[in-house]
């Protein structure tokens, strides 16, 4: 497992590193857009965010965070593996990794 930690990786030291990596079994989506001085930061983040999280949901913890982005992944992380543990399914989930860039 993988987490934001004042802006570090870590990862579970009892799995190989190759295992910590999340499975790319779909081309990523790719969008290019010019810059407007409305926006205010990027989020990418993996499948495990946005099966679980709409976009403004994803805002949300960013907003939530007062403009530290270490505090947005960690909020983002936080949202999505309690949105995961209520899912039918749990305890399965899927890997959930964000990045966040503030602009401003």
């Amino acid at each position: 497992r993988r987490r934001c930690a004042a802006g570090a990786v870590t990862r579970d030291q009892s799995l190989p590193w190759s295992a910590s990596l999340p499975d790319l079994k779909e081309r990523p989506q790719v969008f290019a857009r010019p810059l407007k001085a409305k926006d205010r930061f990027i989020v990418v983040a993996s499948d495990g965010v946005w099966q679980v999280l709409s976009n403004d949901e994803v805002a949300a913890c960013v907003g939530q965070a007062g403009g530290d982005p270490a505090a947005a992944c960690d909020i983002i992380y936080d949202s999505a593996a309690k949105r995961w543990a209520g899912k039918e399914d749990a305890p399965y989930r899927d890997d959930i990794t964000s990045l966040v860039l503030l602009l401003q």
